[in-house]
């Protein structure tokens, strides 16, 4: 289904091998940094979507600007 959505929309999806986290190990880092920056005390049951939207364009933001490296 969502490679059918993504062909759909020009997207072009890539997936690393399965069990082979070094393929992809950039963004298994930010999304490591995310949860415990932001998400590591959130309870997502409780929270309103446009919030979590709202917090991880927050943190994109954060991240790209002013965050040290």
């Amino acid at each position: 289904m969502y490679t059918k959505f993504a062909s759909g929309i020009n997207l072009v999806s890539s997936m690393s091998r399965s069990g082979t986290c070094w393929d992809n190990a950039v963004i298994e880092s930010f999304q490591s940094n995310i949860k415990s920056e932001v998400f590591q005390y959130v309870k997502f049951n409780s929270q309103r979507y446009q919030d979590v939207v709202e917090w991880v364009i927050t943190y994109f933001n954060y991240y790209n600007e002013e965050r040290i490296q």
